[in-house]
């Protein structure tokens, strides 16, 4: 759970260029089961990505899937280079996290007019308005002693999916800061 929050926390202080952030949460010890929501008042996933000068013909909800892929970044090459070796933006956080969140809950985003909703079985698009980006996860609770090398299995499949050499970042890669 930690793991998650620094990861959506981190994408929207670095990339929302949002003057906002707020964090809501919810345990549950008889249900086994947590839920925060992490919003932003920021410029949304689209508009990140497309001032990047990446994914200019994106709608919102091609851009949200978009940016659930791994090693999709708003930050250039050149830029990653230069960045600080531990907290280089590499793409890698918000795939990682709606991965493993999925897999034991629910994972949405919502950004602009759309939504994404993941869980173990489905893929939802959605409709919706948000100025911002919204992250809600639902996670299982049990078994989280398994988490650190589920998180390392899906940081693996992301790097071959995302293929030309691209890697998570060292931060991506650690449970406890």
């Amino acid at each position: 759970i930690q793991y998650a929050l620094r990861e959506i926390m981190r994408n929207s202080v670095e990339h929302s260029l949002g003057s906002k952030l707020v964090v809501f949460g919810q345990y549950w010890p008889a249900k086994d089961q947590a839920e925060i929501v992490i919003l932003d008042d920021g410029v949304g996933i689209k508009n990140t990505l497309q001032e990047a000068g990446k994914f200019k013909d994106l709608n919102n909800v091609r851009a949200i899937r978009k940016s659930l892929r791994p090693g999709v970044s708003s930050v250039s090459p050149a830029e990653m280079a230069m960045q600080d070796e531990l907290w280089r933006n590499s793409g890698f956080g918000l795939y990682v996290t709606s991965e493993f969140c999925s897999e034991r809950g629910v994972f949405r985003v919502i950004s602009g007019d759309a939504g994404i909703t993941k869980n173990m079985k489905h893929t939802i698009e959605h409709e919706w308005r948000f100025n911002g980006t919204c992250i809600q996860m639902k996670i299982d609770t049990q078994n989280l002693e398994e988490a650190e090398e589920r998180i390392n299995q899906i940081i693996a499949a992301g790097e071959e999916k995302a293929g030309n050499g691209r890697s998570a970042s060292k931060s991506t890669r650690l449970l406890n800061l």
